[in-house]
């Protein structure tokens, strides 16, 4: 299976718009957020549970809810 990022949908349906205030309100580095939001793709497992929990606690989401799994093309 294939992991897939939903941090932007996720923050922009609760609000948040841009990936610098989500970066502020969950206390993870704004090139970190950056990449999830504009390039998910390209994180990869780089991606850590802690930045997913931090992101999750700010956004007031579950963790699940910020990535899919799903089949490969």
């Amino acid at each position: 299976k294939v992991i897939s990022i939903k941090v932007r949908s996720v923050a922009e349906s609760h609000g948040v718009e841009t990936p610098g205030r989500l970066a502020r309100e969950s206390r993870v580095s704004y090139g970190t957020v950056y990449r999830l939001w504009n390039e998910p793709e390209k994180v990869g497992s780089g991606i850590t549970l802690d930045v997913l929990l931090r992101i999750a606690q700010a956004l007031g989401v579950k963790t699940c809810d910020l990535y899919e799994e799903r089949q490969p093309a």
